[in-house]
């Protein structure tokens, strides 16, 4: 799944309108911030479409595709491609475990996501902690957490902005901007990850709840 979109890349980099400023820990209301979570544990079922940049920061390789994310409380399914190409790969996982399909239909298969992707390419990438970093959602042993206000009928709320987590072995610092309206809750739209020897970045073109 090495392929390269130089314009997508940019896309991702390029800069946005200043986001607004962010409260400390201590300092932000934690009504607030309850009213924001408290919607989101029940948030469970959405898909997103956007592009998806992974960089790997020790061997300073990059690589970007579109991304389309369906999920519920029983499968998540990945879907990367190319608006020429079409579909480069899928990567799906429910109870009875993950599958992985390459672009010529080559499937493989594993118990967990994780898992698998780390057999099949070597990266150790937190599949599971994105499910809930990628709509706002605080993970357990999130550190350092920052947020940032935002107007919503009837009370503002207090949107996660940044943090640090533990997984894999691997201590990831996660930002997140970009906050919009969608329906009835406030999700983000930009989202990266980053770790010692990793980087991931999420663009968010479109939610559906």
């Amino acid at each position: 799944m090495k392929v390269r979109i130089l314009l997508l890349l940019a896309l991702l980099l390029s800069g946005c309108a200043a986001p607004p400023k962010e409260i400390s820990e201590r300092a932000v209301d934690r009504n607030a911030v309850e009213r924001h979570q408290t919607t989101l544990q029940q948030l469970n079922d959405w898909t997103l479409r956007g592009q998806i940049a992974l960089f790997n920061l020790r061997d300073d390789e990059r690589d970007a595709v579109y991304l389309e994310w369906q999920h519920s409380t029983t499968r998540t399914h990945m879907r990367f491609y190319h608006p020429l190409k079409g579909t480069l790969a899928r990567l799906e996982q429910d109870a009875s475990g993950a599958t992985y399909v390459a672009a010529d239909g080559q499937a493989f298969y594993g118990q967990t996501a994780e898992q698998l992707v780390t057999r099949l390419f070597g990266y150790q990438l937190p599949l599971e902690l994105l499910t809930q970093v990628i709509i706002g959602r605080q993970p357990p042993g999130a550190q350092q957490l920052r947020y940032q206000l935002h107007p919503m009928e009837p009370h503002q709320v207090a949107a996660l902005s940044s943090y640090s987590v533990a997984r894999q072995a691997q201590t990831w610092q996660v930002n997140l901007t970009a906050y919009q309206p969608t329906q009835h809750l406030l999700l983000p739209h930009q989202v990266e990850l980053t770790s010692a020897a990793w980087r991931i970045k999420i663009k968010v073109k479109q939610w559906k709840l």
